[in-house]
């Protein structure tokens, strides 16, 4: 009898190389007090709330704007633009 990996083939690569390209951007909440995002994961489903200054994946969520997330790692950014 085989007996499959806990984690797919998916998974694995995942955990090899940390992307951003796995998320989208649900909500943005800016606030006087707070500036916060909803990422939704593609493949789950699940969300995360993320403030400015925290990290997912190893990118550091650099700066929220009124429609998109600016997160950056080593010397590279990535932007997330709300759907």
């Amino acid at each position: 009898i085989g007996l499959e990996s806990i984690f797919s083939q998916v998974s694995r690569k995942r955990m090899r190389a940390p992307s951003l390209d796995y998320f989208r951007l649900s909500a943005i909440t800016l606030s006087p007090d707070s500036k916060s995002i909803l990422l939704s994961d593609k493949q789950t489903e699940k969300s995360v709330k993320l403030s400015e200054g925290e990290t997912l994946e190893s990118w550091k969520l650099e700066m929220i704007k009124k429609k998109e997330a600016i997160f950056s790692k080593d010397d590279k950014k990535y932007v997330l633009k709300l759907d």
